[in-house]
Parts: C-alpha cells; structure tokens; sequence
C-alpha cells in the first residue's frame, strides 16, 4: 500500500438519535443532514465520539497437536460512546432510554419510565457523521448508522463550580436480523 497523508483523520463527529427502525438516509445522502423528522442531532460533544467494536474468539483444541487448530467468532459487542455536552431534558431522555414529557408555556418537563413498563425501554438507532478518507482539501464525510442500540451507561448530573456538567452515554448496538446488518458505514467519494 503506498502512503498517502490524505487518508490520516482528525475531527469531531456529529451525533444523531432516532428511533429503531428509523429511515436511514441513503448512500448518495451521505455528505447531507439527516433528515430532521426522523433524526434529532444530540449537539455539542466533549470528549470526542468513539466507536469500538470488540470481537471474542474462541479457540478450537486437539490432543494430538499443541497449536491452536483454529478459531471462531463467537460473540462481539459493539458500542459508541461519547459525552453529550448539551445538558437539554432531550438529552438527558436520550440517555436515559426515553422520551421528554409535556412542555408548555415557559416549561418543559422529564420523568423516567416506570412502573410495571419501567423495564420496556425503547431501541434507538444512532448516525455518527464524521470525517472520510479523500483528497486534500476534500472534507469527505463518512457516515456509520448503528440500526438498534440502548444507552447502556450510568448517567450523572454533576454540577460543580470548576467542572462542566455533560451526559456520558455508551450506546451499545444490538442484532438487527439475519438480512440487516447491525452497522453500516458509508464513505463520501468523488
């Protein structure tokens, strides 16, 4: 492979909440918002946006041999974690795996689920926009959907004279079917 600078990344990514099954934006939409009757974009981050897929192998074993005859994949977690720095009561229903409550002149308010449904919690899906490999001075855009997920991290309120209060979220993603794959990416070219 010949080096090529133009594929080095750096920058932030934008973050998108919508609901399981949402309609995902095409691939030709990639460099475009995602559309706002569908998708709400979380806000400012801090911290950064990461993706982490962590794949678990287990190994076959023979008497006969003292190699490891081979593997398979038997399970993998997939999550996006970040910091949403926008503390909104949509944020925080977000991370909480729920809906903002009523609004009304000058109010708007938030309860968790609860009760016998207080275990029934919504799937979301997830769209990180990002940065995408191309020619300089290109600003191509690289799009991964991760179709159904759930905020899986503790969520604290701190407020505090010397530091910034934010929402930590992990979104872990979750099988789909056998035809839809749990994540998609898609990255803008020419």
């Amino acid at each position: 492979m010949t080096q090529n600078p133009a594929n080095l990344l750096m920058g932030p990514a934008q973050v998108y909440v919508g609901a399981f099954q949402a309609i995902e934006p095409t691939d030709a939409n990639v460099n475009t918002t995602p559309a706002a009757s569908a998708w709400t974009e979380v806000g400012l981050t801090d911290g950064g946006v990461m993706m982490t897929i962590a794949p678990k192998f287990t190994d076959f074993s023979a008497d006969q041999i003292v190699d490891v005859p081979g593997t398979r994949l038997t399970s993998r977690t997939i999550t996006v974690t970040t910091t949403m720095a926008e503390v909104t009561l949509a944020n925080l229903a977000n991370a909480l795996n729920s809906t903002i409550g009523a609004t009304g002149a000058g109010f708007a308010t938030f309860e968790p689920n609860f009760g016998q449904f207080a275990s029934q919690l919504p799937y979301a899906a997830i769209i990180l926009d990002g940065w995408a490999p191309g020619p300089v001075n290109s600003n191509f855009r690289r799009r991964i959907i991760l179709r159904k997920t759930m905020q899986t991290s503790k969520v604290d309120l701190n407020y505090a004279k010397d530091k910034q209060t934010g929402l930590a979220c992990t979104w872990q993603a979750y099988y789909v079917s056998n035809t839809v794959a749990p994540y998609h990416i898609v990255d803008q070219q020419s």
